[in-house]
Order: C-alpha cells, then sequence, then structure tokens
C-alpha cells in the first residue's frame, strides 16, 4: 500500500482519540469544533467539494484534521 495511506490512517486515529478525549474531559468547545470538523468534512464530501469522492473520505479528512491539530500542538 501506499504510504500517504498509512499516514492517513494514523492521523485518523490520533484525530478520533482525540475528539474522545475532548469529551471525556469535557472540554466542550474543543468537541464542538471536532464535530464541526466532521459534519463540515461529510457535507464537503457529500457535494464532492474539495476534490472529495465520498461522504466517509469527507468524514476521514475531517477526523485527520484533528488528528494534525493534536500532533501541531506537540511539535
Amino acid at each position: 500500500m501506499d504510504l500517504a495511506l498509512y499516514a492517513m490512517a494514523g492521523l485518523i486515529i490520533i484525530g478520533l482519540v482525540n475528539g474522545i478525549q475532548f469529551a471525556f474531559d469535557k472540554n466542550w468547545k474543543s468537541f464542538t469544533f471536532f464535530v464541526v470538523a466532521l459534519i463540515a468534512g461529510a457535507i464537503f464530501g457529500y457535494l464532492k467539494w474539495f476534490g472529495l469522492p465520498s461522504i466517509e473520505i469527507g468524514i476521514a479528512v475531517g477526523l485527520s484534521s484533528s488528528g494534525v491539530y493534536k500532533i501541531a500542538q506537540v511539535i
């Protein structure tokens, strides 16, 4: 498989864990932004905007955006 797919999968996992952590920590402001990223990704995928071919890929992009944000915080 392509290295980019592995990187995307890793970012999706980090993003999912980050979103769940927001909920457990009761950090509702950050959790709201996380949910907005998921909804926006799903809508963009549904409308096929920005080259996203499907809703599933849009949700994956929304999840990975949270992962990228978390990694940027650490760095």
